[in-house]
């Protein structure tokens, strides 16, 4: 605030002078005070900024902290199922000899099944080409139809003590059959 003044006749100072001094030191301290509102304005917003800011970086690293919580805790639940896994694989790859042997016996088994079945057949068919054709009657009858000695009777026209008799023929032709054919009761 130096400021040189004219001086008047009468002592002291110019008015003009002074005026113009006290006009142009209001608007000198106009502008700083506005360059200093704005500027003061300018700080608050961004302090306000970042306070939000500051908000937001505080829930993403609650957001992380509760992330890398969870993260963990799937990492070692990865880490227990891939225990898991490798027992159950180490199991699997035990378990694949018997279970091929265990196929391979099954295919051999169904083998002699159809063997079986396919030598039952023919040993009936020849069973039942031997037989004559009242025993055959007989005894197709009486072993798949499931009749009663009574029901046979009476379908085959005779009495029981005849069908009693072509039976027990028929189980003893059948038997020396059977024996003949290398058979075992």
């Amino acid at each position: 605030m130096d400021a040189s003044f004219k001086t008047c006749m009468f002592g002291g100072f110019d008015r003009q002078d002074v005026v113009a001094f006290i006009e142009k030191t209001a608007e000198e301290h106009r502008v700083e005070t506005e360059t200093l509102r704005a500027e003061n304005e300018q700080l608050r917003r961004e302090r306000d900024a970042a306070v939000a800011e500051n908000e937001a970086l505080r829930c993403l690293t609650e957001e992380d902290a509760r992330l890398q919580e969870d993260n963990n805790r799937l990492q070692r639940r990865v880490e227990e199922l891939q225990g898991k896994l490798a027992e159950v694989q180490a199991e699997n790859d035990a378990l694949r000899g018997p279970a091929g042997e265990y196929q391979s016996l099954k295919e051999h088994i169904a083998d002699i099944e159809i063997s079986a079945h396919r030598r039952t057949e023919e040993f009936r068919a020849r069973a039942m080409e031997r037989l004559g054709a009242g025993d055959r009657e007989v005894l197709t009858l009486y072993c798949f139809a499931h009749l009663s000695g009574a029901e046979l009777a009476a379908a085959l026209g005779v009495t029981p003590a005849v069908i009693r008799q072509r039976l027990r023929r028929a189980r003893t032709r059948l038997r020396q059959k059977m024996e003949e054919d290398g058979y075992e009761f």
